[in-house]
């Protein structure tokens, strides 16, 4: 074939493929476009959120709902990225294994110092509030059930020639925490100033407990 006739035909051919890749650059710097729109977006979006949130920082929290009195372990805990905004003061980033907790903390809730004792007194200690002493009212007959951080009140019971008051029955220490129970006591928390009537009452009258109600 001469290259007269195959002339053309090349010119056609070479036409058709330019007037395909048109419409394919076109597309092409559309998507790139459309990427760099997202892109700048989404940073703007991070920009914004640091802008409101700050910087964050690790901080110790809880994996599990934890009970007042418990002593952590390594696997009660793990480290979280918090904004700083919303950490609370004292809150760890570790050194928190051993120590004893004061209250109960929920799952996700952040580990704060001054909610954990040293850990070098027993667990109930921990539990024992500034200003107060624990004392072991022994198991009665009959009592309601109790938890740590229940509150409840100290009523004693005395025969009429042993009463320190016209009523044979008094109450000596009111919204008492429960810090332990077990089959033979429960120990509460009282002030310190109430301590030897609540002795006196252990020794020479009957102690009920009294559960209260929330507070």
């Amino acid at each position: 074939m001469s290259s007269s006739r195959r002339s053309p035909t090349i010119r056609r051919v070479r036409a058709r493929l330019r007037g395909r890749a048109g419409p394919y650059w076109v597309l092409s710097i559309g998507l790139a476009l459309s990427t760099s729109v997202v892109v700048g977006r989404l940073s703007a979006e991070a920009i914004d959120a640091r802008a409101r949130w700050g910087e964050s920082r690790p901080t110790l929290v809880a994996r599990v709902n934890l009970p007042a009195g418990h002593r952590l372990t390594a696997g009660d805990t793990e480290l979280v990225d918090w904004p700083v905004a919303v950490v609370p003061d004292g809150a760890l980033a570790g050194g928190a294994e051993g120590r004893v907790l004061r209250g109960p903390v929920r799952r996700g809730e952040a580990l704060v110092d001054a909610r954990l004792d040293t850990g070098q007194g027993s667990a109930t200690a921990a539990l024992v509030p500034a200003g107060q002493r624990a004392v072991a009212v022994p198991q009665g007959p009959a009592r309601p059930p109790l938890d740590v951080g229940d509150r409840v009140d100290l009523v004693a019971s005395f025969e009429l020639d042993q009463a320190t008051t016209d009523s044979p029955t008094v109450t000596v220490a009111r919204g008492a925490p429960v810090l332990a129970v077990d089959d033979v006591a429960v120990t509460v928390a009282v002030p310190t100033d109430d301590v030897e009537r609540v002795a006196y009452a252990l020794t020479a009258g009957d102690v009920t407990l009294a559960l209260a109600g929330p507070r």
